[in-house]
């Protein structure tokens, strides 16, 4: 396919005869089939192309679908193996215990995790964030990063406003020990 500014030239890809010509209306190129062109498109509908292009879900689901939409033939009612696929998306891990453990004040315990990399960067240019929760009220608190080494200075700056703004020493803070950064809590809350 060529594109430009006013149309689209599709051909094929081996022989380079051409396929077809799309010329833009209202934003849209509309195909104009050429007068010796001949398209052809083997049409495959069966359950499993739709089960996957559907991202895996029940056959009732499914079943749902078929009959709002025009997919043909899909045969939902017979008997079909689970794929490979619905077996890892459906399985779950072990429930966390339940604890009746909380911090009783403000800011006594803080957890913090990094997320990203993000391959599409927000509209400031940050691949990662960094979250922080309080473990006594649940507040969360998030910082967009570029990188993961700025863990450490937004992590200051959260005990500084802690500080200032709350009237509160941050006590302990948590990360779930990923080597995600290289800051030190011990050393930089011994104040």
């Amino acid at each position: 396919m060529t594109f430009t500014n006013i149309f689209c030239v599709i051909k094929d890809r081996i022989s380079r005869n051409l396929i077809g010509v799309g010329k833009v209306k209202r934003e849209v190129f509309l195909h104009k089939k050429t007068p010796d062109t001949q398209l052809q498109a083997h049409v495959v509908s069966t359950y499993d192309l739709w089960h996957g292009h559907l991202g895996h879900p029940f056959r009732q689901i499914l079943s749902l679908l078929a009959r709002n939409l025009d997919v043909g033939d899909i045969c939902i009612n017979k008997m079909i193996e689970p794929c490979d696929i619905c077996f890892l998306l459906k399985q779950t891990r072990c429930s966390f215990s339940k604890t009746d453990s909380k911090a009783s004040e403000l800011f006594e315990l803080t957890h913090y995790d990094i997320w990203g990399f993000y391959y599409v960067p927000s509209t400031c240019g940050a691949h990662y964030f960094l979250s922080i929760v309080d473990d006594a009220s649940r507040v969360a608190w998030v910082y967009l990063m570029h990188d993961k080494n700025e863990t450490g200075s937004f992590l200051q700056r959260f005990v500084i406003y802690a500080k200032n703004y709350c009237g509160k020493n941050v006590k302990f803070i948590h990360s779930n020990n990923g080597n995600e950064s290289t800051f030190n809590a011990k050393r930089q809350f011994d104040s």
